[in-house]
């Protein structure tokens, strides 16, 4: 047997993209739901007049009062995942700061339980 038959000697390390791909997890996944959820609303939005207004999409989603006393509970969630048009730089530092320290929040706590904090969050911010 050669030596680099040997598994000690072995470099099973993947590379950078692989790396990327094993380690998928909710902090990753809540940002690819936020960018989706944040192109969907720039698609939608409505031009009047050069002002740019949240379109149906939007308003599918956001958090209104009134319309959860008429059942629609999803909104106590969803609105967590909208952002503003207005610009790329809100979602571009919400999504920076859920990048560096949900995934530490996430090691350390696990990945159900940083889930579960995520959206009891946005249920609590919504009731508040």
């Amino acid at each position: 047997m050669g030596i680099n038959d040997r598994d000690y000697y072995r470099d099973e390390e993947p590379g950078y993209l692989g790396s990327y791909r094993d380690h998928a997890n909710a902090c990753t996944w809540l940002i690819g739901i936020c960018v989706v959820t944040f192109i969907l609303q720039l698609i939608t939005r409505e031009n009047a007049a050069g002002i740019f207004l949240p379109g149906a999409f939007t308003q599918s989603l956001w958090l209104d009062v009134a319309l959860i006393g008429k059942w629609q509970v999803w909104r106590l969630v969803s609105y967590a995942f909208l952002h503003s048009t207005d610009g790329v730089w809100h979602i571009l530092f919400n999504m920076l700061a859920l990048w560096f320290f949900g995934r530490q929040v996430e090691q350390r706590v696990g990945t159900r339980e940083f889930v579960a904090l995520y959206l009891c969050a946005a249920i609590f911010s919504a009731l508040a």
